[in-house]
């Protein structure tokens, strides 16, 4: 890893790689700042918690306002529409992640957590329409995790062929 004063990286989603990511930030990444834009659930998934719980503070959550577009270049795949040097011209996709990401963010040994939401409040919250939690206990519900079990396949298909969004 570069020499760096804080990292900023949104890791694949796949394999073990927030999980590294997460070890990486909370233990070998010397007290220095970091934010990972990673799915809502990380912080309840069984494999992710104990390196979360191992950080001096816990993370804060920074929700966008709205739920972000994902493109791979390249396999003409993504979460919706993604912007195209044309603006009239849009690149056509599919969903690649049907779920919501957040931003966990840690402001390293050398800021308050309660300091930086004071001043996110004051400054952004109102113009970026972003929510800063300082817990998962104050995250909007449009990130808490879902408790309801979903449908198997058989049965979410025979609910998009009625019409029903699952």
């Amino acid at each position: 890893v570069p020499e760096h004063d804080v990292i900023v990286t949104n890791p694949p989603f796949s394999g073990d790689h927030i999980e590294r990511a997460l070890r990486f930030c909370v233990l070998q990444n010397g007290g220095r700042p970091w934010l990972l834009l990673l799915p809502s659930f990380i912080h309840k998934k069984r494999t992710c918690a104990p390196e979360l719980a191992r950080s001096f503070a816990p993370p804060m959550f920074l929700v966008p306002a709205s739920t972000y577009t994902f493109w791979s270049p390249g396999r003409n795949i993504s979460t919706g529409h993604a912007r195209s040097n044309s603006a009239a011209e849009q690149l056509p996709g599919k969903p690649t992640t049907p779920f919501e990401c957040m931003w966990y963010v840690h402001a390293g040994i050398l800021c308050v957590h309660a300091e930086l939401k004071q001043w996110w409040v004051k400054k952004h919250e109102r113009a970026t329409g972003c929510v800063l939690a300082t817990s998962a206990e104050e995250l909007p519900d449009k990130v808490k995790p879902k408790h309801e079990k979903r449908a198997n396949p058989r049965a979410r298909k025979r609910m998009r062929a009625k019409g029903i969004v699952c």
